[in-house]
């Protein structure tokens, strides 16, 4: 738990970073407003800026997963609403067959190269609490990682669960606090951890 820990605050320490988290926090809102047509394309220029999902590569790419998403945003709205708050840890194989449902609408656009990141950070920034991210190269085991973190949110206790979301609360710069759930939280150290395993 202490290496835990540690993780956490050095990802909030480097203020840039948790400034990225607020302003996706800040402009996603809440879950109608990650899915009005009217946000969509701003939400996805911003996402693709500050998370670097490398749609910019891709020319056109922001503008057809736009129209993409908007023509079925009725359908992500009610495959999101459909998931309860504790889906993830309790109930897997919701969040699955929401991202069964969802994430084709990103993926499979005609004349486009799969963009298998940006599709799962949309749809966790979409909640913060369901989906977790992935890159293009677990884009066939996304089931296999929707069961890790259930069985990993599963596996702490209240204590630790209570514990996680303090340090990360007193941790994070003033200017840019967000109340995270666990999901993000967890990101947050599997972020940090990767980063670390590269210097």
């Amino acid at each position: 738990m202490q290496k835990t820990e540690r993780l956490i605050k050095s990802y909030n320490e480097w203020e840039t970073v948790p400034a990225s988290d607020y302003l996706l926090d800040l402009h996603f809102g809440n879950l109608n407003e990650s899915i009005s047509p009217h946000k969509i394309s701003s939400l996805i220029v911003l996402l693709d800026g500050i998370w670097q999902t490398q749609l910019y590569r891709n020319g056109d790419a922001a503008e057809k997963i736009s129209k993409s998403i908007k023509k079925k945003h009725n359908l992500i709205q009610t495959a999101l609403i459909s998931l309860p708050e504790d889906a993830l840890q309790n109930h897997p194989e919701e969040v699955f067959k929401a991202a069964q449902e969802i994430f084709p609408i990103i993926l499979r656009i005609r004349g486009l190269k799969q963009h298998y990141s940006f599709a799962s950070k949309y749809s966790h920034w979409c909640t913060r609490c369901h989906f977790p991210i992935v890159d293009a190269n677990a884009r066939k085991d996304y089931k296999k990682w929707v069961y890790f973190y259930s069985d990993l949110l599963n596996s702490l206790t209240t204590e630790e669960k209570q514990k996680l979301i303090k340090i990360d609360k007193i941790t994070q710069p003033k200017n840019y606090y967000i109340k995270n759930s666990l999901l993000r939280i967890l990101d947050k150290i599997f972020y940090t951890w990767g980063q670390n395993l590269e210097t």
